[in-house]
C-alpha cells in the first residue's frame, strides 16, 4: 500500500532517449498508424502489417546501411492506406556512437535533409536516391536547420548515376534507376499487403541518422509483390513513403 501512495506521489522519471526502445511499450515504437502526406498534399495513412521479433543488427540491415556498435534492431512494417506500397522500418540500436562516426553539425541554416543523392529536397524531385547493388560503403550526411538536426545518410555521392524523372501513364512521375541504397532487410508479413514483401522486392529505401543512440531505415516497395530488376525505376510516390516514415519515427524516438 505505501509503495502504491509513493509511486502516485513520485512517478518514476520518463526514459532517456537512448532507453526509449525498450521502455516504451511496442505500440508506441511502432504506432498501429501512421498519419502522412502524399508528395502532392493528399492525406496518407500507414497502417501497421506487422512487427517483427528483436533480431542482430547483422540478419535485419545490410552491412553498409549500420555501421560498428549496433547492440540490437528491431523492425516493422507498414502498408499505405491504398494498399499500393509496402515500407519495412528498422531502428539500429547502438551501444554508443565510435568518434569517427560522430556527425557535424549543421553549419548551413538553409540546408534541406538529403536522400543518399547529395541533393537537398528542393533540388532533389525528379532524382534518384541510392548507390549501385553491391551496397558501397561511405555516407554523404544532408543537414536540417533545426537544432536537432535529422541526418539523412546514404551512399557517397557520385557513386549512382542521377536521372532525371519521367512520367509513366497512369503511375505518375517515376525515378530512374541508381541502384537501390543499402538498408533494413524487409519484412513479410502473411494475410495483407506486405505478404510478399523481401529482399527481392524492395526498390528504394533511406538512413536517417543523428547524434542520438539510433538509426532509422526503410526499405520500400509495392504491394502486388513485384521483384526489382536492375534498371527498374520508383515512383516518386513511393519514395516520398520511405522517407516519410523514418523521418516521424525516427522524430518520435528522439525528440
Amino acid at each position: 500500500m505505501l509503495l502504491s501512495i509513493m509511486a502516485a506521489v513520485w512517478p518514476s522519471p520518463a526514459p532517456t532517449v537512448s532507453e526509449r526502445w525498450h521502455a516504451w511499450p511496442v505500440a508506441r515504437v511502432f504506432p498501429d498508424s501512421v498519419p502522412g502526406s502524399s508528395p502532392s498534399g493528399a492525406r496518407v495513412t500507414y497502417v501497421l502489417a506487422g512487427v517483427a521479433p528483436e533480431a542482430p543488427c547483422r540478419r535485419a540491415f545490410q552491412p553498409a546501411a549500420v555501421g560498428p556498435g549496433c547492440r540490437t534492431a528491431l523492425r516493422a512494417t507498414y502498408a499505405d492506406s491504398t494498399g499500393t506500397f509496402v515500407v519495412t522500418v528498422g531502428i539500429a540500436v547502438l551501444d554508443s556512437r565510435p568518434p569517427t562516426q560522430a556527425l557535424a553539425p549543421a553549419t548551413d541554416p538553409g540546408a534541406g535533409l538529403t536522400d543518399g543523392s547529395g541533393l537537398t529536397d528542393e533540388s532533389a524531385d525528379g532524382l534518384t536516391d541510392g548507390s549501385a547493388d553491391g551496397f558501397t560503403a561511405g555516407f554523404a550526411a544532408g543537414t536540417a536547420p533545426d537544432p536537432e538536426a535529422v541526418f539523412v545518410a546514404g551512399p557517397t555521392a557520385g557513386l549512382g548515376t542521377v536521372s532525371v524523372a519521367a512520367p509513366t501513364a497512369g503511375l505518375g512521375a517515376v525515378f530512374a534507376d541508381a541502384g537501390r541504397p543499402a538498408t533494413v532487410r524487409p519484412v513479410a508479413f502473411p494475410g495483407g499487403a506486405a505478404e510478399g514483401f523481401g529482399d527481392r522486392q524492395y526498390f528504394t529505401g533511406v538512413v536517417v541518422d543523428s547524434d542520438e543512440r539510433y538509426v532509422v531505415a526503410t526499405a520500400a516497395g509495392y504491394a502486388d509483390g513485384r521483384a526489382y530488376r536492375p534498371g527498374d525505376g520508383a515512383l516518386v510516390r513511393l519514395r516520398h513513403a520511405a522517407r516519410q516514415l523514418a523521418t516521424v519515427l525516427h522524430q518520435a524516438l528522439t525528440r
